[in-house]
């Protein structure tokens, strides 16, 4: 990261980088509770792991400053490029600007790609079982529900298109 060279704003700042994770976990419940035989909710033993590789880039550009109409003119984007072991590529950003003609008034706009990826959790947590009442508003009718929950390593990340203006 640092300084690239000098606009009539400031300087045009950068980063870059290189980023890897290896993200594992487990769990091993007692066999009783396993088997469904002590007092906590039933559970099965669950394991899972993946690792992802992320390359990115940052810039400031701080194009006008202190000049009539022009308190401040600044452009920032960023990028990231991931690979997940989990479920692939893809790439996000983040384009935005702001202005800031005087002093009492800022302007401010964003577009940007945008992902959450599933945590170790949603991907491989055991099955475990539970009971949700289930009530009917309409009839006042309740019933107990026996339910199971569990992780699924085919989720893909969630994805937002994302545009902001203040």
């Amino acid at each position: 990261s640092g300084e690239l060279f000098d606009l009539p704003g400031g300087a045009v700042g950068f980063a870059v980088g290189y980023e890897h994770r290896n993200q594992r976990a487990s769990y091993t419940p007692d066999p009783i509770i396993t088997a469904g035989l002590g007092a906590d909710v039933p559970t099965s033993p669950a394991a899972g792991s993946f690792n992802v590789d992320e390359v990115y880039g940052e810039i400031r550009i701080p194009i006008l400053a202190d000049v009539p109409f022009f308190q401040k003119l600044e452009l920032d984007g960023a990028v990231r490029h991931s690979n997940y072991s989990s479920f692939g590529s893809n790439t996000t950003f983040t384009v935005s600007g702001l202005w800031k003609p005087v002093s009492d008034l800022l302007l401010r706009g964003s577009v940007s790609r945008d992902i959450r990826a599933p945590n170790l959790f949603e991907l491989f947590a055991g099955n475990q079982s539970a009971i949700s009442l289930l009530v009917d508003p309409v009839s006042g009718i309740t019933a107990n529900v026996p339910q199971v929950t569990g992780g699924n390593p085919d989720l893909k990340p969630e994805k937002a298109d994302t545009l902001t203006f203040g």
